[in-house]
């Protein structure tokens, strides 16, 4: 049983070290490729190349309020809303924001798989949610990436343009024909 257990110790630290290479080895050849020691041109490199990994990080509801403050938005957070609580009902909880005048909901998600399972209840249209009939007072747009849901009922074309850019094409809802 010692023998096992010791195996398995050894195998889970193999893991380990195996994960840390891949990180270093991610971050090894932006810090040593065009460096020279000590020259500002080499620290300007390594902030931009940093800055450049950064911007790799996965959308989560903080870095989205940041690329919409760095856009240029002014915004307000109105509420939050629990799961049991939300029309249409998310699996996550929803945080709610207004940006000029209008209503954007951002829903935060823990499992990449409740993300999916509630993106797959959306209809193509955006006017039904798993059974039930969802009769918006404007036109909704659904946008998914990483760990968010983010949907906006209205025709902003500036907000639309800045979800556009930021999440890619809406997965459901008006389409504009």
């Amino acid at each position: 049983m010692k023998k096992l257990y010791s195996i398995f110790i050894v195998f889970i630290l193999v893991l380990v070290l195996i994960s840390c290479s891949r990180i270093v080895d991610d971050i090894v050849p932006v810090i040593s490729d065009e460096l020279t020691p000590l020259s500002v041109d080499s620290i300007y490199v390594v902030t931009t190349d940093l800055q450049k990994l950064e911007k790799k990080q996965k959308l989560n509801y903080k870095s989205f309020i940041s690329l919409l403050t760095e856009n240029g938005f002014a915004y307000e957070e109105v509420t939050v809303v629990k799961p049991r609580n939300q029309l249409p009902k998310f699996s996550a909880k929803m945080k709610i924001i207004r940006v000029h005048d209008e209503l954007i909901n951002i829903v935060e998600y823990k499992s990449k798989l409740l993300l999916k399972w509630d993106a797959s209840g959306i209809s193509k249209d955006g006017t039904i949610f798993r059974t039930a009939m969802v009769d918006w007072a404007s036109m909704p747009h659904f946008f998914k990436k990483d760990k968010l849901i983010v949907y906006y009922i209205g025709t902003d074309k500036e907000i639309l343009a800045f979800l556009n850019d930021t999440f890619g094409e809406q997965f459901a809802g008006w389409n504009g024909s």
